[in-house]
């Protein structure tokens, strides 16, 4: 029997954090989320997550600084950036941060279930999820 995948969702928008937590518990993933990134690192270094969706403006830690301090830890998670914010030059400071992959919103469902690894992914809805 395989293991349950663990996720964290920082955002702080709870709208975000209720639908990222919709898409993925129902196919069997642990949610733990948070609305700021100080809350967000802590809770990650908690739950040692395999992924972790991260917005970019947050209060208190912004998902740069979030990511850095994860990828700078032993076995870090998948970091998924998931922000409103479209610019090549921001994708790139999230690479260059750690992230691993950047989902601009509104992101569909089934990109949060590729970004986890689910194979429903592959054969999911294609439409836009409600995202602020």
């Amino acid at each position: 029997m395989s293991r349950k995948v663990k996720v964290v969702v920082v955002d702080d928008e709870p709208t975000i954090l209720a639908l990222v937590s919709a898409i993925l518990r129902p196919v069997g993933v642990d949610v733990a989320t948070a609305v700021d990134g100080e809350a967000g690192l802590a809770l990650a270094q908690l739950v040692k997550p395999d992924v972790v969706f991260l917005d970019i403006m947050m209060p208190r830690m912004n998902g740069y600084e979030v990511c850095r301090a994860l990828k700078a830890g032993p076995a870090s998670p998948k970091i998924v950036m998931i922000t409103a914010r479209t610019s090549t030059e921001d994708e790139l400071a999230a690479l260059a941060a750690g992230a691993d992959d950047y989902l601009r919103k509104p992101f569909r469902a089934e990109d949060i279930l590729r970004a986890v690894g689910h194979p429903e992914a592959a054969e999911g809805d294609t439409a836009p999820a409600e995202s602020a």
